[in-house]
């Protein structure tokens, strides 16, 4: 979602017929990092930190004088001291929402004007605050930080990222919206990497996590990532469709070298049917004529 998904949703399309396990061409920005868009993200960040902080000491400081005011007063004035108490115990929520604030709004921007240096340096230092912040954020800063850096070419290093963020919340299915992309750019880079059954592992993964994603799209309310992205303009349940397309032609290539043809065909057919809902991205003709091509050769095995 957001810059990082355009790169992600770039797909290997030479590998069919091609030598079984050959590694894929794979797309790497070459470009320097928009040093505007970082420089513009870094202002965001410190200025939501210094409005974290600057509301948090007023809070207190409001908290303590209702309690100090409330107490001095004969008969007590139970009413400033309740004031009190709830503007004391605001303070954690104001501050753990604004700090989340401070990492999630500027890396979403610097992707989206392709600043990766401030994008990946938010998140990882997000990645180090995450306890503090909402449940799942985790996920999603691993997400935005393995696609910028599979965008660059940094393939083991998004791998061992992913890896982690499987091995903690692959099992959550209320992390599954944030997991499916990642999960597509985890097994783009194994494939990238030459490890093509590993790669279809990671498809298949991401598969179950967007059939999850949409369902739930289908019978519940957004959430807040949902509506932030949406926010930006993007079309969620569009992007979705692209991705998953994108897992269905990597999987079905990957079976394809591994000369699996019966799978080869199955996820070729469904690379056709989710390209067909999807909207228009830079490959969408690619993986459609590939698919096509590679089913008509099919027939006969």
């Amino acid at each position: 979602m957001a810059k990082s998904t355009k790169s992600a949703q770039r797909v290997m399309t030479k590998t069919i017929g091609g030598t079984k396990g050959k590694r894929p061409e794979f797309p790497i920005q070459a470009v320097e990092s928009n040093a505007a868009a970082d420089k513009q993200a870094m202002t965001i960040h410190y200025g939501l930190l210094a409005l974290c902080v600057v509301a948090s000491v007023g809070a207190l400081a409001y908290g303590g004088w209702e309690i100090y005011t409330g107490m001095g007063t004969i008969p007590l004035n139970y009413v400033a001291i309740v004031i009190g108490v709830l503007s004391l115990a605001s303070v954690f929520f104001i501050a753990r929402s604004l700090l989340w604030l401070s990492i999630i709004a500027p890396v979403m921007n610097a992707a989206k004007d392709k600043g990766w240096k401030a994008q990946e340096e938010l998140c990882n230092k997000g990645l180090k605050m995450s306890r503090f912040f909402p449940d799942g954020s985790a996920v999603t800063l691993s997400m935005l930080l393995v696609q910028s850096l599979l965008s660059r070419g940094c393939v083991q290093e998004a791998i061992e990222l992913g890896e982690v963020q499987q091995s903690l919340h692959g099992d959550n299915p209320k992390f599954a919206e944030t997991l499916a992309p990642l999960y597509t750019a985890i097994g783009m880079a194994q494939q990238v990497s030459g490890d093509l059954k590993q790669s279809i592992v990671w498809n298949d993964r991401a598969i179950d996590a967007f059939g999850k994603t949409m369902t739930k799209f289908a019978t519940t309310k957004k959430g807040w990532f949902t509506k932030l992205a949406e926010s930006q303009g993007q079309d969620i349940t569009g992007t979705m469709q692209t991705q998953l397309t994108v897992a269905y032609f990597n999987n079905a290539t990957s079976h394809f070298n591994l000369q699996n043809f019966r799978q080869a065909k199955v996820n070729f057919q469904k690379a056709m049917e989710t390209a067909s809902q999807a909207p228009d991205f830079p490959e969408k003709a690619d993986i459609v004529k590939a698919s096509r091509e590679a089913m008509t050769r099919l027939k006969h095995t």
